[in-house]
């Protein structure tokens, strides 16, 4: 039920890391390139905080279950945003990305939620196993179903939110490429200047960022990215915004993810 393939949920996380910096430094480069990108560095400064997200949300599946109540339990929905009309391809584009992007860091986030409820409920199973008529033991066994097909809801939206992320991969690219042809021709970002883009532009367009209702994700304010970039000195200007090892890493976990579901009722008991 749990995903086996630890290296390839690193090998996810640490690409997704890898992309929030690109995407960070492709908003500041549309700053950059003044008024009437602006808004199109919003969406990519957006995008590239979600991403961080992500990475961080890969890296918890292979941390300790945190202590969880069993009788939460957590069902993702489909996202409900409503971002501005725009006519411009790459930003419809974006916005796009952004839709699946959050998405798939609900699930993620709540697929390591259920996998510890999950495990909470297997624990008061094993503590009251003696009185199997009592009231808990009986909770026990029926959140313990409950969190289980949790699980296995988000193993499955996990799966086609790579899907679906993935496919967008060649056309954000694609209208990077030719948008990028408009903005200023600097090579070389440093992580101070792209952090210093990131904090004023989360500062001074707080009402277009807030269309994201990022809160309701949990996500107040772009520290992962901020730390991220801080990690590393120097930044190329992006060729491509989601490059080939992001593109390998994420199909190589949804086969992961595709490994989990076909075995996922080879041991009831685990």
């Amino acid at each position: 039920m749990r995903i086996q393939d630890e290296h390839s949920i690193e090998q996810c996380a640490s690409a997704n890391i890898e992309v929030a910096k690109i995407l960070a430094t492709a908003g500041a480069l549309c700053v950059y390139g003044g008024s009437s990108r602006i808004h199109t560095g919003v969406s990519l400064i957006v995008d590239a905080t979600v991403t961080a997200q992500i990475g961080q949300a890969h890296l918890a599946l292979l941390e300790n279950l945190p202590q969880e109540d069993m009788y939460n339990v957590s069902i993702t929905e489909p996202l409900h945003i409503h971002l501005a009309r725009t006519e411009i391809d790459f930003d419809i584009v974006l916005q796009d990305l952004t839709r699946h992007l959050l998405y798939l860091y609900s699930a993620l986030h709540n697929l390591h939620l259920s996998y510890a409820r999950y495990q909470a409920a297997k624990n008061t199973l094993d503590a009251t196993y003696l009185d199997a008529q009592s009231e808990i033991f009986q909770d026990a066994r029926t959140f313990a179903k409950l969190q289980r097909q949790a699980i296995w809801r988000h193993l499955m939206l996990c799966t086609h939110l790579h899907t679906d992320v993935l496919m967008s991969a060649s056309r954000v690219n694609l209208l990077w490429h030719k948008f990028k042809q408009q903005l200023p021709n600097q090579s070389i970002f440093t992580s101070h200047e792209v952090s210093e883009v990131v904090t004023t532009i989360w500062h001074d367009n707080a009402r277009q960022i807030a269309t994201y209702n990022l809160a309701a994700f949990g996500i107040h304010s772009p520290p992962e990215i901020l730390n991220t970039l801080n990690r590393q000195p120097s930044i190329p200007r992006p060729t491509l915004l989601l490059d080939n090892q992001w593109h390998k890493c994420m199909t190589q976990l949804e086969q992961s993810y595709q490994q989990s579901l076909e075995t996922f009722y080879n041991a009831e008991d685990e």
